[in-house]
């Protein structure tokens, strides 16, 4: 008898499914509002009674809402500025030169203004109680401005799926 063909190759196998697409991440939660901090200031006309030092840490670029409370009489529309606790001037000398107040943050009604500080160091605070009043310096009441800390680097991504083990070679006939 003639040799019977040999029988048909089989079809290669199916590769493994593919992995599913990546999940898109959840959407960013809204920007918190910016970090609040209460500044008390105390006293009437200069000279202010700076029997204690009131001291508020800062980050360079963090914006912070600024709430003003105690009897100095802030109104609504007062600005708000820093000197550099080492400057030899007081704040009406040192600020009065920047003609447009708008660099400088207003209180709104609730006594609230931001501020985000843009350089390290010790401040003093000063307030424009008026447009048209001098800056008053309160030595009193520093900020101290920090960097923040560098970030972490970020996570490394996934590593892959294990590849599939390879497929056994075909049996050869008996």
């Amino acid at each position: 008898p003639p040799p019977s063909p040999p029988p048909p190759t089989p079809p290669p196998p199916n590769p493994p499914p593919s992995p599913p697409p990546p999940s898109t991440p959840p959407p960013s939660p809204p920007a918190s509002p910016p970090p609040d901090i209460v500044i008390t200031v105390d006293g009437g006309p200069p000279p202010y009674p700076e029997n204690e030092t009131y001291r508020i840490n800062l980050w360079v670029d963090i914006e912070v809402s600024l709430h003003f409370a105690g009897g100095h009489n802030v109104q609504d529309g007062d600005r708000v500025g820093w000197i550099k606790a080492t400057s030899a001037q007081d704040c009406d000398q040192e600020l009065s030169v920047h003609k447009d107040l708008g660099y400088f943050p207003a209180l709104d009604a609730n006594l609230r203004a931001d501020y985000r500080p843009y350089e390290v160091g010790l401040y003093n605070l000063c307030l424009k109680q008026g447009d048209h009043e001098p800056w008053y310096t309160h030595r009193h009441i520093e900020a101290y401005v920090y960097n923040q800390p560098p970030s972490s680097p970020p996570s490394p991504p996934p590593s892959p799926p294990p590849s599939p083990p390879p497929s056994p070679p075909p049996s050869s006939p008996p």
